[in-house]
């Protein structure tokens, strides 16, 4: 496919009236010629690349100026970064900064993150997954909130592991989880007594490496530009400078607050979760953040729960060390039983738990839909892209993760990597500049070259009880991984 013959002709639709409140999303594309490399290429456009009169006449006044302004600055850092790449990009370059991408993915944290929790401090984890957690929630938030697009391809070439791309670009959520973690970790550093200078220093040096690592391999990857990243540094420094400032607070009102602390927590949980901004594309920024909030209501309540009711009162140390065989096999033997068990459990609820919810909630939404409790399709209760359970039987068993293909594997990343130079006219600067959009009643996008076709994927269905699906999946991981399964490795001498 030549994306610069003049005779290619692109026409797009959003498939709604440039005025509508509600208009829909690009859909995927796919080649139906064959391709030199064996299989079918597949163009996932990225959001935020819609005309921008949809995103003018969708948004809120003050939303589509700002977004104007990003995407006026992104036109621009667009090239910066096409010459970067094509200065400094190599093979081994390209490999180690696109793997070292996941580790700074809310998929790693959610994770390591238990493991915390099962073999160091419990207030260290806590801040740990609340620093991170409330760094995905409000980059989530200021996404779906401007709409703003990834650097435009070309003149910038991406690589990405998994779906990324698939988010909005401003701002870079990478660059948040790796600061706020890394300036937590220092704070938790400084704070060994016994702790000697120079692994003081090699330490902090070995965190320093990994955020340049992944801020920087942002921009490599032409995955955002130098705003999205920088925009991303500064939530991460304020989540983590907030939370120290508060943490001896938190850590005694969750010790001595009554039954209202619970209570408050729900509420908090669930109009963060309400109250996230509605975009104008298709971006699952909105599944992450209801991850992560739920994931630090699950801990922050388990500690509650713990706490008042005495169930952290476990042997301080592994009851096989009381035994006179115990030696550093024995420790490293028990320790890998721990983690794996730990880890076994933790994919299980998921899998269990989203299997039966997928049953029980949309019968239970249409039940309260028929008796007039709730408004399925409400403006308060419906979400864009959202399928409410009046329209739908059940969630579909692949959305409920009912198969092996919910585990990740690492054996499954040299699957998940796309290189991504061009998407038909969706996201590059020539078409942001140049190109034409044609509004049809019945249009869609379409590709009309001389031996190829391109026809619309369909998008992914989502579906309303997916909402709170997540948000009970997540918040029993967080008491699994804080009070459950500390109380069981106690119970067990582990």
């Amino acid at each position: 496919m030549d994306f610069n013959d003049p005779d290619t002709k692109f026409f797009l639709d959003p498939n709604s009236e440039p005025g509508s409140r509600t208009p829909s999303p690009p859909p995927f594309y796919r080649t139906l010629s064959e391709s030199s490399r064996g299989y079918d290429e597949v163009y996932e456009p990225s959001p935020g690349v819609l005309p921008d009169d949809v995103y003018d006449s969708t948004l809120s006044w003050w939303r589509a100026g700002l977004r104007r302004v990003l995407v006026r600055w992104l036109k621009t850092e667009s090239k910066w970064l096409g010459a970067m790449q094509n200065t400094v990009r190599n093979k081994y370059l390209d490999a180690y900064f696109l793997y070292a991408s996941s580790l700074g993915t809310h998929t790693f944290f959610m994770t390591l993150l238990p493991a915390v929790f099962w073999f160091g401090s419990g207030q260290a984890g806590r801040g740990l997954v609340l620093v991170l957690g409330m760094g995905v929630y409000w980059t989530s938030f200021l996404k779906d909130l401007l709409c703003s697009p990834r650097p435009f391809t070309p003149p910038v070439t991406r690589l990405t592991i998994g779906k990324h791309h698939l988010e909005y670009g401003f701002p870079s959520t990478h660059s948040t989880n790796s600061v706020s973690m890394v300036l937590y970790v220092n704070t938790l550093l400084l704070r060994m007594e016994n702790l000697s200078t120079t692994t003081l220093y090699t330490l902090q040096a070995i965190m320093a490496i990994y955020a340049f690592t992944i801020i920087y391999g942002r921009l490599y990857c032409g995955m955002h530009s130098l705003t999205d990243c920088t925009v991303g540094t500064a939530v991460g420094a304020a989540v983590w400078v907030t939370y120290w400032a508060i943490e001896d607070q938190v850590e005694t009102w969750l010790a001595t607050a009554g039954w209202y602390a619970p209570i408050a927590m729900v509420t908090t949980a669930m109009l963060m979760v309400n109250k996230h901004p509605q975009p104008v594309d298709d971006c699952p920024c909105f599944e992450d953040a209801i991850a992560f909030i739920a994931s630090i209501l699950g801990v922050f309540v388990g500690q509650w729960h713990a706490v008042h009711y005495n169930l952290l009162t476990h042997p301080s140390q592994p009851q096989w060390h009381m035994h006179s065989h115990s030696s550093a096999s024995a420790t490293a033997f028990f320790s890998s039983l721990k983690l794996f068990f730990g880890v076994f459990t933790v994919f299980t609820w998921r899998l269990v738990a989203k299997a039966c919810l997928g049953t029980l909630l949309p019968k239970l939404f249409r039940l309260l839909s028929k008796a007039g409790i709730v408004d399925l399709g409400g403006e308060r209760m419906h979400r864009r892209f959202y399928m409410p359970a009046t329209e739908y039987k059940d969630v579909p068993m692949r959305r409920r993760g009912g198969g092996l293909d919910a585990i990740p594997s690492v054996i499954d990343l040299g699957r998940e990597v796309h290189v991504q130079e061009a998407v038909l006219n969706q996201g590059g600067l020539r078409a942001r500049t140049n190109g034409k959009v044609k509004h049809g009643e019945n249009e869609k996008m379409k590709y009309e070259g001389p031996d190829e076709e391109v026809v619309p994927l369909p998008r992914e269905e989502h579906y309303d009880a997916e909402v709170l699906t997540k948000m009970i999946v997540y918040t029993g991981i967080g008491l699994l991984a804080v009070e459950i399964m500390p109380l069981l490795f106690g119970t067990l001498g582990w």
